[in-house]
């Protein structure tokens, strides 16, 4: 035998495995809504599965997958599926119970940390760079 017909073993699957165990990739409640969200939106605009998958470059069997819940939309998909259906982003996601976590602002030093890279970025001269870093560093180790 060759080494090919070997490893090709090696993938064979056990038809009398156990079922599959739920995870992070499988479809949940919070996909279910979404699928069905895409679904009402585009009968809403008239839409066959075909006419709304063209645009999109998929099949209209790739769109019932979506909306039956059996494939998950990713966010750049959904994307365009909302600027094609001409709602909101946030349509799809309307009616979610949003109380079981809580809504935090992101922290400030975020927003403080981008604008340093950006005005960080602007500088030219790489001897400039050079002391801000050290700047940067000494002042660090001072509040510690």
């Amino acid at each position: 035998m060759g080494r090919h017909s070997d490893s090709r073993a090696m993938y064979k699957t056990n038809s009398r495995a156990a079922p599959q165990v739920t995870s992070a990739r499988n479809a949940n409640a919070f996909d279910d809504h979404v699928a069905k969200r895409i679904r009402m939106a585009r009968k809403a605009r008239g839409m066959s599965q075909t006419e709304f998958g063209e645009p999109l470059g998929i099949s209209f069997q790739q769109i019932q997958k979506y909306e039956s819940g059996k494939n998950r939309v990713s966010a750049g998909r959904l994307f365009e599926m909302a600027n094609l259906l001409e709602v909101d982003i946030s349509y799809f996601f309307e009616g979610l119970d949003s109380t079981s976590r809580p809504n935090k602002p992101l922290p400030v030093v975020l927003t403080s940390a981008e604008e340093l890279y950006a005005k960080f970025c602007s500088i030219k001269s790489p001897g400039v760079r050079k002391h801000v870093l050290r700047l940067v560093s000494v002042m660090s180790q001072a509040d510690e």
